[in-house]
C-alpha cells in the first residue's frame, strides 16, 4: 500500500492556482469544498497548481485555431505529477474542474496501472446548451456560440472520460450527464452549507438576488421573474452584482427591480439582512450547482427557487417547495414576503440541517475509491 511519510495514502489534487483564491465565486467555493473533502477522506493530499498558458504561442493558437480545453494547461504538468508520486503505486489523482481533464489520456499512460484518475466535476461544459439557444451580445466569443462548437465540446468530453476511473459530481443531474459522456463510475456529493447567520431585519415586500448579470442563465432568469413579479406591484426586487450597465438596464426595463450595484462583502450582508427572502431564478439547465444557495442558507435566508436552481442540495419540498415557472416562483416569493417571518426561518433551518458535513462527504469519497478498486478491470 503506498504511503506518504505519515503512513497515509497519497492523493494529488490538480487545480488551477486561481481556483484556490480565498475570494472569488462558485468555482473557488467548489474547489475548496473538494479539497477539504478529500483531506477529510484521510488521504495525504499533495496539491499541484498550475497557471494557464500565457505564452504568445498559446495565445496565438487559441485565437487562430480554438479547440475545446486545448492550449490552457502547461504540458509540464504531467511530469510534475509524476515527480510528486515517484516510487509510489496506487496513487489517486484528482483533476479539479474541466481544464486539467485534457491531461487524463497522457496521465493514464504515465502512471502505474493501479493508480486512479478521478474527475472532480464542477459540471460538464456541454451542459451550457443555452449559450447557443439564448443569444446575449458579448457574453461569449463568436466561435463558442456556434452549434458546431458545442458538438466539438461533447466529443472532447467523451474522449477524456475514456481515461478516467471515476467522476465526482456536485449535482444529481450531473450524474446522468457524466454517464452519458462515458464516465465509468460516478459519485454524487450533496452540497455542504456553512453557517454564517446574519442579524436580520427584513423589510416588508423586499426580496433579492446576488448574481453575475452577464451570465446567460442568470440574466434570463431575472428577466423572466421580473416580468412575472409585475403581477405583484407591491414587491421590490433588489438585484446585486455586475456588470453595472446590465443592472441599470434591468432597472430601467422593469419597475419592480431596484438595482443595488456591485457591493463588497460587508455592504452585501447589510443589504441582504433587509430581505424577506433570497431568490435564485434559474429556468434553464446549468452546470454544477448554484453556490449562492449555500451562501443564502448559511445566512439564514429563506430561498425561493426552481428545482434546477437548487440542484445539488438535499432539499425537502414539504418545507420549501420548488417551482417550475416564473409565475409560480413569483407567487412563492410573494408568499414568503407577506407570511410570518418565523415560519420561513424555521423551514430554512430544516433545509440547512439536511446538508452533510465534510466528515460525512469524506467518508463517501473514501468508499467511492474503494469501490473503484474492488471492481477494477484493467482496460488500458
Amino acid at each position: 500500500m503506498p504511503n506518504g511519510i505519515d503512513g497515509r495514502r497519497i492523493a494529488v489534487f490538480v487545480t488551477n492556482e486561481a481556483y484556490l483564491n480565498s475570494s472569488g465565486g462558485g468555482v473557488q467555493w467548489c474547489t475548496r469544498d473538494y479539497k477539504n473533502t478529500i483531506e477529510s477522506a484521510g488521504y495525504n493530499v499533495k496539491t499541484l497548481t498550475y497557471r494557464n498558458e500565457s505564452s504568445w504561442i498559446s495565445k496565438f493558437q487559441r485565437k487562430l485555431s480554438p479547440a475545446p480545453f486545448q492550449y490552457l494547461v502547461p504540458k509540464k504538468t504531467v511530469s510534475s505529477i509524476e515527480r510528486l508520486v515517484r516510487e509510489q503505486s496506487k496513487t489517486i489523482v484528482f483533476l479539479n474542474n474541466s481544464e486539467p481533464l485534457v491531461l487524463a489520456p497522457e496521465l493514464r499512460r504515465a502512471l502505474s496501472p493501479d493508480s486512479k484518475i478521478i474527475f472532480c466535476s464542477h459540471g460538464a461544459e456541454s451542459t451550457d446548451l443555452h449559450n447557443t439557444r439564448i443569444f446575449e451580445p458579448g457574453s461569449l466569443p463568436f466561435h463558442a456560440r456556434r452549434p458546431a462548437w458545442l458538438g466539438r465540446v461533447i466529443a472532447a468530453e467523451a474522449k477524456q472520460r475514456q481515461a478516467l476511473n471515476g467522476t465526482i459530481c456536485i449535482s444529481q443531474d450531473d450524474v446522468i450527464y457524466e454517464r452519458w459522456l462515458g464516465s465509468p463510475r460516478v459519485l454524487f456529493l450533496p452540497r455542504s452549507v456553512e453557517a454564517n447567520p446574519l442579524d436580520r431585519n427584513p423589510v416588508q415586500n423586499r426580496f433579492g438576488t446576488v448574481s453575475t448579470l452577464n451570465h446567460v442563465p442568470n440574466l434570463d432568469g431575472i428577466r423572466k421573474l421580473a416580468a412575472a413579479i409585475e403581477n405583484f406591484p407591491e414587491l421590490r426586487f433588489r438585484v446585486a452584482g455586475g456588470p453595472t450597465a446590465v443592472g441599470e438596464r434591468l432597472a430601467t426595463k422593469f419597475s419592480c427591480i431596484e438595482y443595488v450595484g456591485r457591493v463588497d462583502d460587508d455592504e452585501l450582508k447589510s443589504e441582504v439582512s433587509t430581505w424577506k427572502c433570497f431568490v435564485n431564478p434559474v429556468f434553464c439547465q446549468g452546470r454544477g450547482a448554484s453556490t449562492k444557495v449555500a451562501t443564502a442558507l448559511g445566512w439564514g435566508l429563506p430561498v425561493a427557487s426552481t428545482k434546477v436552481g437548487v440542484r445539488g442540495y438535499v432539499w425537502d419540498e414539504d418545507e420549501i417547495p420548488t417551482c417550475e415557472t416564473p409565475l409560480e416562483l413569483a407567487s412563492l416569493v410573494h408568499k414568503m414576503c407577506t407570511d410570518d417571518d418565523e415560519t420561513w426561518t424555521q423551514r430554512t433551518q430544516s433545509i440547512f440541517n439536511l446538508a452533510p458535513n465534510v466528515k460525512h462527504s469524506g467518508s463517501l469519497v473514501r468508499a467511492f475509491v474503494a469501490s473503484l478498486e474492488e471492481n477494477d478491470i484493467q482496460l488500458y
